[in-house]
């Protein structure tokens, strides 16, 4: 788990000076970005991964944030089998206008007929 926050901390160092790789192309990520990462995980299950694999994770996790801060909250998909992650934005239906409030006519000074009367 420190490694994992670990590499996650150096990497958006590392995107925050260069604006969250915002024009970054695929294939155009630091070369040594990338070999730094795969020394980091050496020996753990993931250091089998190419570097490609993780120049594209690193580059759609960071469109996605970007869209994220931009938009201001919202729904991120990750599917797992096809190894993508999406941005969707909130969509927060606006609270309908409440209908207006009937009012009844107020008797001031009148009162209920007193049960007497009904007799």
């Amino acid at each position: 788990m420190i490694i994992e926050e670990g590499i996650a901390t150096w990497i958006f160092n590392h995107a925050h000076r260069r604006d969250y790789y915002e024009n970054t192309a695929i294939g155009k990520l630091e070369y040594g970005l990338l070999k730094q990462v795969r020394d980091m995980v050496d020996g753990y299950e993931v250091a089998t991964c190419p570097l490609w694999q993780w120049e594209r994770a690193i580059l759609d996790g960071f469109k996605v944030f970007r869209a994220l801060r931009d938009a201001g909250s919202g729904i991120v998909k990750v599917d797992m089998l096809n190894h993508t992650i999406d941005f969707a934005p909130l969509v927060v239906p606006p609270d309908p206008t409440p209908p207006p409030r009937i009012r009844r006519p107020l008797n001031i000074g009148s009162s209920l007929p007193l049960l007497e009367d009904k007799l």
